[in-house]
Parts: structure tokens; C-alpha cells; sequence
């Protein structure tokens, strides 16, 4: 199974969102690319892209947690 990240559903934000919608709508975007990067993790055959993956999933949890 893959995934064309390219594809992958966006959320926009209009031009007259307040801080907190930006704010939301930035932490949704990691949550999502955690997931879909887990789910990619679970999937994948190949050790080196698994490694890879936790990588950026892990970078994507700093972005959102930190």
C-alpha cells in the first residue's frame, strides 16, 4: 500500500481565521501527518523506509508537543 503525499487531503485556513483557528488547524496537520506516517510505519515491508518514517514521525510529535 502507498501513499501519494501529494494527495493527501489539505486544510485551509481563510485569510480571516483568528489565532487560535491558525493555531488548531497547524496542530490538526501534524496529527494527521503522525498518523499517516504510523501508518506507513505498520505497513512497509522495508526496514530502512520504516527507519526513515519513525524519523519523520518523530520530528512531526516535536512539532506538536513541544
Amino acid at each position: 500500500m502507498s501513499v501519494d503525499l501529494l494527495r493527501t487531503r489539505r486544510k485551509s485556513v481563510s485569510r480571516k481565521a483568528s489565532d487560535s483557528e491558525v493555531f488548531r488547524s497547524g496542530i490538526i496537520a501534524e496529527l494527521d501527518a503522525i498518523s499517516l506516517y504510523q501508518s506507513q510505519i505498520e505497513t512497509s515491508d522495508d526496514a530502512g523506509l520504516k527507519e526513515l518514517l519513525k524519523h519523520i514521525r518523530d520530528e512531526e510529535k516535536e512539532h506538536a508537543f513541544s
